[in-house]
């Protein structure tokens, strides 16, 4: 049969081979534990990442739209300070000058326009053959 020492031997090398193997098994629990933590760990940085990028895209539409806002009520704002400008500065026209300017033509006698000259138009050339204004002789 075997002597003692000799099972003493071959228990500790089946129970070294235990441990080698159980070692193993912890070895790849811990991998996959650990690739477990990481795919979760990934998962919470995407949502987070999706949490923020819809936070910015609303920042931004309020922002552009409160920019819009401020861009007409600026326009409005200059439109109204033209509009009280010009009233404060209406020009008046100068009917002096411009009565002078009448009096003064007036002297110069019968007048005309550069078609018809200073004799205006002949009323013989307005009938056109005709005796009447309904067109009749």
């Amino acid at each position: 049969m075997c002597d003692p020492v000799s099972i003493g031997i071959a228990g500790l090398a089946l129970g070294g081979a235990t441990t080698i193997d159980g070692r193993e098994r912890a070895r790849k629990q811990a991998n996959q534990q650990q690739q477990k933590d990481q795919e979760a760990a990934l998962k919470l940085q995407q949502e987070a990442l999706a949490v923020q990028e819809k936070a910015a895209t609303e920042a931004n539409e309020t922002s552009l739209a409160a920019l819009a806002t401020a861009r007409d009520e600026a326009a409005k704002n200059a439109d109204m300070a033209d509009q009280a400008m010009n009233k404060a500065n209406a020009k008046q026209p100068n009917v002096g000058k411009l009565q002078g300017a009448n009096v003064n033509a007036a002297k110069g006698g019968q007048s005309g326009t550069m078609l018809t000259g200073p004799t205006g138009v002949d009323t013989s050339s307005l009938t056109l053959g005709k005796t009447t204004l309904l067109g009749g002789k």
